[in-house]
């Protein structure tokens, strides 16, 4: 017994080089993706029990402890491929959560530019129904029916940013619609419209946002005024600067021409 532990013991440690040889030709494969955990733990478990074998006809507690050894390298790779496998479908279910959430705001946008939609309703309770609510809490489970098979994460992540998306959303277009209506009033009567409610088609979705909500909304609309006013600003700074230059160079045309005056007469009269 103890020649063949000891015979068993110089087996085994040879064919432990030999196996773990064998399993970090693998190891390309795993860093490609090109094998799966599965496959992983089958060859490894090909790998052990083809060398094992030898080792166990001589002292089973040796082939144990080789199986044992080689077992701990395996795990490791086994560990590397599945952390690689949740990470490319990770990858994958965010891509796929990013298209189903891009098509959730296209819709909702597409709400937000019809009117009707933004009509308030009174139940026979007596309650409120908000039509635009009804179809953002329709396009939301329609959303999360699309995730619902994705990692948690990407749910997660995909419903805060359509919450998000749709806060945000109201908000602007409420802005764009009072931009392009109100544009002949001054801002202090579109703000005092604001403050009592009377937006026309936008005024039950304006009611929706809180106090917070419509201060977000005001500040919003005064920087946009803003920004016009000062695009309008630059753009006849701009035209002034161009028509200084134009005039500058005809005087000096003119004064060039000097001894000719039917070419001053000419650049006098473009």
């Amino acid at each position: 017994k103890i020649l063949n532990k000891i015979r068993a013991t110089e087996i085994s440690s040879r064919l432990q080089i030999d196996a773990e040889r064998e399993m970090l030709k693998m190891l390309p494969d795993i860093a490609n993706g090109k094998i799966s955990s599965k496959a992983i733990v089958d060859k490894i478990n090909a790998i052990t029990d083809g060398f094992s074998g030898s080792v166990a006809n001589l002292d089973p507690e040796v082939a144990l402890k080789f199986r044992a050894s080689v077992a701990t390298l395996g795990n490791s790779m086994y560990k590397s491929a599945l952390s690689n496998e949740i990470k490319r479908q990770n990858a994958i279910d965010n891509i796929k959560a990013g298209i189903a959430l891009e098509n959730a705001k296209t819709h909702i946008n597409l709400i937000l530019s019809n009117p009707d939609f933004l009509i308030s309703s009174v139940k026979k309770d007596g309650s409120i129904e908000a039509t635009f609510n009804l179809l953002m809490d329709s396009t939301q489970k329609k959303l999360l029916e699309q995730v619902g098979f994705l990692n948690y994460a990407a749910i997660e992540t995909t419903n805060n940013e359509f919450i998000q998306f749709v806060n945000q959303a109201k908000k602007d277009a409420i802005v764009n619609f009072v931009v392009d209506k109100y544009k002949n009033l001054g801002s202090d009567e579109v703000l005092l419209k604001m403050q009592t409610n009377d937006i026309g088609d936008f005024s039950a979705l304006y009611n929706q946002l809180g106090n917070k909500g419509k201060a977000d909304v005001r500040s919003q609309y005064l920087t946009r005024v803003s920004n016009m006013y000062t695009q309008v600003e630059n753009r006849i700074k701009e035209e002034n600067r161009a028509n200084t230059n134009l005039l500058i160079d005809k005087i000096v045309d003119y004064e060039l021409a000097e001894g000719n005056p039917e070419k001053q007469l000419d650049i006098a009269m473009e």
